[in-house]
Parts: C-alpha cells; sequence; structure tokens
C-alpha cells in the first residue's frame, strides 16, 4: 500500500555559528547546540565549508578526539552532515594539503602548528598524501632516548625570515615539560588526521561546489556594499545596535584599503580594522565601534560563505540584493538579528574581538562528558530520519530552495511526529518482542506442570535453575526468530530498545528549539532556483595554479607575457586547455606552469600553441627587478673578479654583478650596492647608464642593465660569493685576454661591447 503521508520537508543550512572566529567555550556550546537542534529537531541537513570542519576550535576538539570521531564519522555517514566543495578541491584531506603549501604564512588556528614549523608541515603533508600516521606514532612513544628528543625538538623548529629559531631551556626539567607538549599536540594532530583521512574516504557526504557565475555578484564585497548601504537607516530600523557606533563602524570600514581595493580576504580587513583601533585618537572611547565592524565583516564573510554552497535554504529573500535600489527588508532584518545573536550585547566581547592573531590552541573543555553523551543522544535520534530529500523543499519536490522560514515551524513539527512516530513502532516492535518471551515463559510454565508429579525439585532450586533455563530459552529462541523476522529482537535488546525508546521520547518532546530563526516571516515562500552544482572534472595541479596567478599579477614593464604570433601563449584559464595540459603531464610527464622560485630566479614552462598542438617551452625569470653589470674604473684600469661559479663549476673572469635585491630600489642603486658588497668600493661619481643586455634569450627572460661607474678604492672581501682575486687590466689588456678566451661570461663581453661603443660614439661626437 503507498504511503500517502506528505513528504518530511527538509532543507540545507549552514551555521554562521559554526565560523571559525567563534573560540570561545560559551561560543562552540551555541555553535554546538545549533548543530544538534538542526538536525534533530528540524531534520535538516547542516552542510559545512572546508574552513568551519578544520578551522572551528569547537569542530576540532572534537575531531581530534577518538571518543567523539565514531559519532561524528556516523553523522556524516546517515548524511545530517555534508560538507561542500569549492573550486577544484574534492576533499578536506586536499583543502588541508592546499593549506600547508610552502608558499602560505597562514595556517589555520584551530590545528596547533604553526607556518613557520616547516618539518612539522612537512610531516603532516606526508601524512595525507600516504595516509599513514606511523610516522607520528614515533614521536609519541613514552620514554623517549636522547635521540628521539633530539629529533622531536627539531621537528618543531621554526624557520622566521630564513633563520632557524631554536629554544633555550634553563633546564632538562624544562625541557622534557616543552617535549611533553610537542606530543601533545602530535596527539591531537594524529586524531584530527585520522578523522580527515575517514571523512575524505566517505563518498557520499561531498556537495558539488557551485558554478562561480551564479554568485558572482553575491561575494563578499557585494554584501559589504548592502551593508554599508545602511548608513542612511533611521535609528529605529537598526534593531539591537547602538545606532551612532554603528554608523562610525560604516564609517570606519568605508575608509580601508581592503574595501577600496574591493578585497574579498575577510582577514585582510580584519588586520586592518585592528591597525586603525591601535593608530585612533580617541581608541578606547571608540572601542565599541571597530568591535562592531569585526563583527559586520564576520557576518559578511558567512554571508558570502552560504551562498557559495549550492541549494542553502537562507534567512532573507536574495533577490533583494541582486536589485540596486528597492526595498531589503527581509535582509535588513536577518542582518541586525544575526549581529545581535553574534554581538550578545558585549559579553566577553574584548576576548572576541580585536584581539591577537595566535596559534595557541586551547581545547575545548567538555565538562563531565555532557557533550559526549548529548551526541550519542542525537546519533540514536537521527536514526530515525532520512535525509535523502534535504535541499528540495517543497512536498511536491519541484527543484526549488526556499527559505529557512518556510514552513518552519510545521517542519519541526512534522519531524517530531515522525521520530516519535518510528519511536513508538520501535516500542511495538520491542513490546511485541516481549510477549513471544512471555509466550515462551507460559510455555515453560506449562512444561514445568506437567514434570512437578513425575520429578520433585528443591524449591529454591527449582526457582534458580527455572529463571536462567528460562532466559536462556527465551534469548536463544528469540534470537533464531529475529534471523528469520528481523523487526523482532531478541529479548536483550527488547528490553533495551524499550528503555532507549522511552527515553528518546521523552527528549524530543521536551527539547526546545534553540538555533537562529529570522524574524521576518514576510513572503517566505519565495525560492530560489535548484542549483545542480559544478563538477569536479579535474585537479588544477598547484604549478598551474601559481603560473595564473603569476601573469595576473605581472607588471606592465615586465612584459613577460608578451604575445606573439611565432610562439603564441595558450589561455590557461580555459578549461579545456586546463584539462588537456593536465592529461599531458599524466601521459608524458610534462610539467606545465610555475615550476620553481627562489628569491632570485622563478623557472617556469609556458604552454606554447604550435602546429601540432600545445608543447612546452621552458624559461627563466628573474624573481625581482632584472639585474645588473658594473665597469668599474679604478685609476685608468678595468676591474674584474676572480669567481667560482657553481652553474659551469669553474672559475671565470668577470666584471661585477649581481641580482635585484630590493624592489624599491632603482637600477643604479643596485649597482653602487653590489660593488660595495662584493670590493668595498668607493664611488666618485653616479652611475652611467650603457645599456642593457641579454645573455642567453634562450633560456632566460630578463635581462641585465649595464652601467659604468668610477670608483677610488676597492678590496678584496674575502669568502664572498666564491671571489678569490681581483684582476685590474687596461683596456690592451682586456682586450687580449678575450682574445686569448680567457674571458667568456656573456654578460662581461656584452657589457664591454656597449662601453667600447659608448666610447666610440663620444669619441665621434668631440672629433
Amino acid at each position: 500500500m503507498k504511503d500517502k503521508r506528505k513528504p518530511q520537508i527538509r532543507k540545507n543550512v549552514y551555521l554562521f555559528e559554526l565560523d571559525s572566529v567563534r573560540k570561545t567555550d560559551e561560543e562552540i556550546e551555541v555553535a554546538q547546540n545549533a548543530l544538534l537542534d538542526e538536525i534533530v529537531l528540524n531534520g535538516n541537513v547542516v552542510v559545512m565549508t572546508y574552513n568551519q570542519l578544520v578551522d572551528s576550535r569547537g569542530f576540532f576538539s572534537l575531531l581530534c578526539n577518538e571518543k567523539y570521531e565514531e559519532k561524528l564519522i556516523r553523522l556524516f555517514e546517515m548524511g545530517a552532515i555534508r560538507i561542500s566543495r569549492f573550486g577544484d578541491v574534492r576533499t578536506v584531506s586536499q583543502y588541508l594539503l592546499n593549506s600547508v603549501d610552502a608558499d602560505k604564512e597562514f595556517i589555520y588556528s584551530a590545528i596547533p602548528i604553526k607556518y613557520s614549523q616547516k618539518r612539522l608541515l612537512a610531516l603532516m603533508k606526508r601524512c595525507l598524501t600516504y595516509s599513514d600516521l606511523s610516522e607520528l606514532n614515533e614521536y609519541t612513544k613514552d620514554n623517549l632516548d636522547d635521540q628521539e628528543k633530539d629529533k622531536l625538538e627539531d621537528l618543531f623548529v621554526e624557520v622566521i625570515n630564513g633563520e632557524e629559531q631554536h629554544v633555550d631551556y634553563l633546564s632538562e626539567k624544562d625541557r622534557d615539560y616543552q617535549l611533553g607538549k610537542y606530543q601533545e599536540i602530535l596527539k591531537n594532530l594524529r586524531g584530527l588526521l585520522s578523522t580527515v583521512l575517514r571523512i575524505s574516504m566517505l563518498p557520499d557526504i561531498y556537495l558539488d561546489p557551485r558554478n562561480e557565475s551564479e554568485y558572482k555578484e553575491l561575494k563578499f564585497v557585494n554584501f559589504m556594499a548592502a551593508v554599508l548601504a545602511f548608513y542612511d537607516l533611521p535609528d529605529d530600523k537598526m534593531i539591537n545596535v547602538d545606532a551612532e557606533a554603528f554608523r562610525r563602524s560604516l564609517g570606519i570600514l568605508g575608509e580601508l584599503e581592503a574595501w577600496k581595493n574591493k578585497n574579498n580576504n575577510r582577514s585582510v580587513y580584519i588586520r586592518e580594522i585592528k591597525k586603525a583601533w591601535q593608530t585612533a585618537p580617541e581608541r578606547i572611547a571608540d572601542e565599541l565601534s571597530y568591535q562592531y565592524a569585526e563583527v559586520i565583516v564576520d557576518l559578511c564573510y558567512n554571508y558570502a560563505c552560504e551562498n557559495s554552497i549550492c541549494n542553502i535554504s537562507k534567512h532573507y529573500n536574495v533577490d533583494e540584493l541582486w536589485r540596486e535600489s528597492g526595498d531589503k527588508s527581509s535582509f535588513r532584518v536577518d542582518f541586525f538579528g544575526r549581529f545581535a545573536k553574534t554581538w550578545r550585547n558585549g559579553a566577553g566581547a574584548k576576548d572576541r574581538f580585536l584581539t591577537d592573531e595566535t596559534n595557541k590552541f586551547e581545547p575545548f573543555a567538555d565538562k563531565d562528558d555532557q557533550l559526549y553523551k548529548q551526541l550519542d543522544r542525537v546519533v540514536r535520534l537521527v536514526e530515525y530520519i532520512d535525509y535523502s530529500q534535504a535541499g528540495r523543499a517543497d512536498e511536491t519536490n519541484d527543484q526549488v530552495v526556499y527559505r529557512y522560514e518556510y514552513k518552519d515551524e510545521e517542519q519541526r513539527r512534522q519531524n517530531k511526529r515522525n521520530i516519535i512516530g518510528k519511536i513508538a513502532h520501535g516500542f511495538g516492535m520491542a513490546a511485541l518482542c516481549i510477549i513471544v518471551a512471555c509466550g515462551i515463559e507460559l510455555v515453560f510454565n506449562k512444561l514445568q506442570s506437567m514434570m512437578e508429579g513425575i520429578i520433585s525439585f528443591n524449591t529454591a532450586l527449582l526457582s534458580v535453575i527455572e529463571t536462567i533455563v528460562w532466559l536462556f530459552v527465551t534469548e536463544m529462541l528469540s534470537t533464531i526468530i529475529s534471523l528469520k523476522f528481523p523487526r523482532l529482537l531478541p529479548l536483550s535488546d527488547a528490553l533495551a530498545k524499550i528503555r532507549e525508546s522511552v527515553v528518546d521520547g521523552w527528549r524530543i518532546c521536551r527539547r526546545k528549539f534553540t538555533a537562529y530563526s529570522c524574524s521576518n516571516k514576510v513572503q517566505t515562500e519565495q525560492t530560489e532556483p535548484y542549483n545542480i552544482g559544478k563538477t569536479i572534472s579535474y585537479i588544477c595541479p598547484a604549478e598551474l595554479k601559481k603560473y595564473r596567478a603569476l601573469r595576473k599579477s605581472e607588471p606592465e614593464p615586465k612584459k613577460c607575457f608578451a604575445e606573439s604570433s611565432i610562439y603564441p601563449i595558450a589561455n590557461v584559464e580555459d578549461s579545456d586547455l586546463t584539462a588537456q595540459l593536465i592529461r599531458q603531464e599524466e601521459l608524458f610527464h610534462r610539467k606545465y606552469g610555475l615550476v620553481y622560485q627562489s628569491k632570485y630566479n622563478t623557472m617556469i614552462v609556458d604552454p606554447i600553441e604550435g602546429e601540432n598542438g600545445i608543447f612546452p617551452y621552458e624559461r627563466v625569470l628573474p624573481t625581482g627587478k632584472n639585474g645588473v653589470v658594473i665597469i668599474a674604473r679604478y685609476k685608468g684600469t678595468f676591474v674584474l673578479l676572480k669567481q667560482y661559479r657553481h652553474a659551469i663549476r669553474r672559475m671565470q673572469y668577470a666584471f661585477p654583478r649581481g641580482f635585484a635585491e630590493e624592489d624599491d630600489k632603482t637600477p643604479a642603486d643596485n649597482a653602487i650596492r653590489e660593488l660595495q658588497e662584493e670590493i668595498h668600493a668607493v664611488i666618485t661619481k653616479s652611475p652611467v647608464f650603457l645599456g642593457r643586455i641579454v645573455a642567453d634569450s634562450g633560456l632566460t627572460g630578463g635581462c641585465a642593465y649595464v652601467y659604468s661607474v668610477d670608483i677610488d678604492s676597492l678590496e678584496l672581501v674575502e669568502d664572498h660569493e666564491g671571489i678569490v682575486a681581483i684582476e685590474q687590466l687596461s683596456d690592451r689588456e682586456l682586450t687580449s685576454w678575450i682574445n686569448e678566451g680567457k674571458i667568456d661570461d656573456g654578460f662581461t663581453l656584452g657589457a664591454y661591447a656597449l662601453y667600447k661603443c659608448e666610447a666610440s660614439e663620444t669619441e665621434n661626437k668631440h672629433s
């Protein structure tokens, strides 16, 4: 018979309460209660971002604890919690791997690792890459010997500005205490990585990323613009805030460089707000406005995250934000409602806003295991809920997404009725099992009555034996029956089920909904189109991502990616081309993109469009500005250096030359710096620019600026960059050395040619 009951309304929801900046114990408790309310009372699916999962102190505290791990994994498996993919990141494991990129100076704050702890990050990367946590276990065992202690200590060495930072201990006891702290960090990290690897392998918990074209006008800066427009609202529309302080906070945000540059990075805004507050004349008196500004930034960030996820039921009508003008009442009411819930009348504001960034990790304290017990009950209750239709809020199963407040109270009542109905059904089946057991008892009693005339037993002994035999036979028979009829439970399970059913029914009836809901109930039936999502067809290699970023950030004067009809560089932003480059890498091991970078050189492999398709063409660019070659003249002679060159693995005679190490210096400044560093030269006149040379245009994409400089003194600097001697040559001697092949440095030969041309032109002018 077909079930004619209305389908349960279920929605996908994003919880602002799980934002990674909510770090106090009180905020974490609010977030965890909101999570449980949504999945139990509403029957909704909570969709998390990668950032929420690994950067939330509350969630991290659970993920790194084995006791909670199984409960959380079960919630993922049952579909109560899901994760939204973003960009080309398919799993949590991949997201963490991206976060430990060597170039990044930010590691998620809930993870007790600093970006400067390079060896620890490398260990974490190996664990995720090879799905192997055994290396972590080697550092966390008891009774480490001296060599193992040294290895553990070296694992936490920090590298800051290219220098290793070591910890000096006052005593061996002090050192042992710190090593114990290190082991505690590694144990927490092992718990997290274990859960991350398990979650990464669950097949059905991920939502495809939303197509960016669907929300390109609803990013962070768009929400900031919508909130900044509240400046002209009358005071009575600014609900639950200090209206004047709120307007001042909008003024503060409007003056930030991040806003003027339309930056979408929350961290940049937070740093600028704090810096502005620290330098403000009325710093103490106007602290409230700067705290308000930080709340606004956090909310706008979460609105942007929410909009990047497919089929999320929101608390406002999204179409209001597409309009440049007109009523935005539902968004306004939702914003100020969320503002009030986040601000909490300023409770603990000094601990939550305008605080210093820190890598210190404080695990969440679960007093008396209350959260664990609550999780255990939630997992049991979630067993009664079917999440398969979540995200399609219409009972006709139309592919639309309604507002969160659409029939929300009816949804809670229906969800509660369904759960109680299933609990009652389970209770009934358990009671039936008890009845069957009682029937077995009656049969047993009948047999006992029939045997009393034949066999005489001691009454007390008979009672004991009777009880034991009855329990054994009943359990055995009920177990056999349950194998044939799975809905019937063995006696022991039936008794436990009755107890659970009573407790679960009582708790679901008395639990009150405490999560956030918008007070604006107008036009809740308005819908958004259902998002199909964008399938991730490939994962773009890190080298290609860096190459894209380099092309976008290239200053115009460098012209490193100039257009050419002879060797046209392919458009790496094209998704079909990217797929083709990845295929070439997998088939032929061709690496495209930015493959290596130091502070001096950047090696890239360009995808070139040829007659037979795309082919790789490698080249080396200067990481900074172009270098310099200096023709130093001392007492009528040319100054050359005898220097060991690593690239050719031998000595070479050459004019002084070097890289541009500081971006704010001119080539002439760099020429003077090189002479002072390499030969301690005293400059008598300003350097004269002679021209530029490209020594190897088949490989290098940079050039070197050539200067002529007169100096008054020089001195050999020992042990500096392989320089072993200084040679002073006359013009004739220099020409002779070139003819003899003693000078084969391309930069020197090119610079000398420019010098001779300049001298010849000057001579012609004077003649």
